[in-house]
């Protein structure tokens, strides 16, 4: 995971360079906020619960919900028809609707789960994350105070620290993520900018891999991770 987010930082970062080699150059940052809900869902896997016991062809599913606010801050450069940005921020919210449906296990074997779907309690949900996008716009302008600019691009999202809920193998923070909305800029002076962006993002649930009693295994998920992001910052033009 390392190599990838290296590869993908040094590209936008490339990016961003080809960018600012023929158009004004901006910099800044200010305060995040936004929300993102997620629904996800495994297929069967291969798991060994206790291995003391033997190897049973056992199945385990999961299923769950979340909800989150999230809040943190973000740095950008901004290269007219471009912009790279970095934001941390911490997901704050519940994980519901958790059900896991296990199959192949023993019968009358105490201290192991039954087999079926069982739902499992609400729990509380925190991960932070660092996103680091590269999004593609073109500025309008208003008048001399006020540009706008639609903006589309993608985002590389994953988890720094969790809870133990984000720490699990349920954890679905990381990932690309595709983002598309608009900003605004309205001029302070002839250096100095308000911005003012409005994201959507949209990740697709990838595969995982997790641990199960200290037994590693993966399986495959579906779902998304979705919601909406503002950003409201200053920036200033340094070209």
């Amino acid at each position: 995971m390392s190599k990838k987010i290296f590869f993908a930082a040094s590209l936008l970062a490339l990016t961003a360079a080809v960018f600012a080699a023929d158009f004004g150059i901006s910099v800044g940052g200010g305060a995040l906020l936004g929300g993102n809900f997620t629904k996800s869902e495994t297929d069967p896997s291969r798991v060994v619960l206790d291995p003391s016991l033997g190897d049973y062809p056992t199945t385990m599913a999961l299923a769950y919900e979340t909800g989150a606010f999230d809040v943190g801050a973000f740095i950008f450069v901004d290269a007219t028809y471009a912009e790279l940005s970095a934001a941390y921020f911490a997901e704050i919210g519940k994980v519901t609707g958790i059900t896991s449906t296990i199959s192949g296990l023993p019968d009358g074997i105490p201290n192991l789960p039954t087999n079926g779907t069982s739902p499992q309690p609400d729990e509380d949900y925190l991960s932070h994350v660092l996103i680091v996008d590269i999004l593609g716009k073109y500025p309008f302008t208003v008048n001399e105070k006020i540009t706008v600019f639609p903006a589309l691009g993608v985002g590389l999202k994953f988890p720094i620290a969790g809870n133990d809920f984000s720490d699990k193998e349920h954890d679905v923070t990381w990932g690309v993520v595709a983002k598309a909305g608009a900003g605004l800029d309205f001029a302070l002076t002839q250096a100095l900018f308000l911005r003012c962006e409005a994201l959507f993002s949209y990740q697709f649930i990838s595969d995982r891999e997790a641990t199960i009693d200290a037994v590693d295994y993966k399986f495959k998920a579906k779902g998304y991770n979705l919601g909406p992001q503002v950003k409201i910052g200053v920036g200033y033009k340094i070209l």
